[in-house]
């Protein structure tokens, strides 16, 4: 028998003295070879994988920042907010409603009536330092530009202003948020409206109230 003394494979092999042991050894090598080659695949196989799920993270990371960027739209908005007198301009004398009687013929009156009347203007009499008093003010604005961003996964934040101060944007706030006299979408106006009449109501008790500890 011949045997290949140049093949790689066959290296080992050369110190053996049987046909059997010889092909034995050869067997051996054989195997280890292709154990080497499984592993190296199988280090390819992991340090692929390990490529593919790094890319996937970064992917997903990207996809989060995405979801942060704020974006601009050129859109009207139209807005609603309310500004509500304080209970010590109610008790002024000058507008002839501060007295203990008529404040608390007002307070009797249901929403619809009540704002109907905060609604007034009242004049100050014999004084020109008061400016007018309107328990209830309505203000609707519209604005031009829209800036939004997710704070997080279900809370999104909106801004507005208008052309002539692009730069000053505002709030626009969603949901009420214990204050009239923030910006609301136009649709909100009942709800908001319903919080003024509210908050009206508890400054002229504290007005009352004050005529009672006089």
């Amino acid at each position: 028998m011949q045997w290949r003394n140049n093949s790689g494979l066959y290296k080992n092999c050369r110190s053996v003295k049987t046909a059997e042991e010889y092909l034995l050894k050869c067997l051996f090598a054989a195997e280890e070879e292709r154990d080497k080659a499984v592993f190296y695949a199988e280090s390819l196989k992991i340090a692929e994988n390990k490529r593919i799920e790094e890319e996937e993270e970064r992917n997903r990371r990207f996809k989060e920042k995405l979801k942060e960027v704020p974006v601009f739209q050129v859109k009207e908005t139209k807005t609603i907010s309310f500004k509500v007198e304080p209970s010590y301009r109610l008790i002024k004398p000058e507008y002839m409603i501060g007295n203990f009687e008529t404040l608390s013929d007002i307070l009797q009156k249901d929403d619809k009536e009540l704002y109907e009347w905060a609604s007034k203007r009242y004049k100050a009499k014999g004084t020109s330092y008061l400016s007018d008093l309107t328990p209830i003010i309505r203000k609707e604005k519209t604005y031009d530009y829209i800036l939004a961003y997710m704070e997080d996964e279900t809370t999104e934040r909106i801004f507005v202003s208008q052309e002539w101060y692009p730069q000053d944007f505002i709030e626009l706030r969603t949901e009420y948020y214990n204050r009239t006299d923030e910006i609301y979408p136009l649709e909100m106006e009942e709800e908001v409206k319903k919080m003024a009449i509210q908050e009206l109501r508890k400054n002229l008790q504290s007005a009352i109230d004050s005529f009672k500890s006089e």
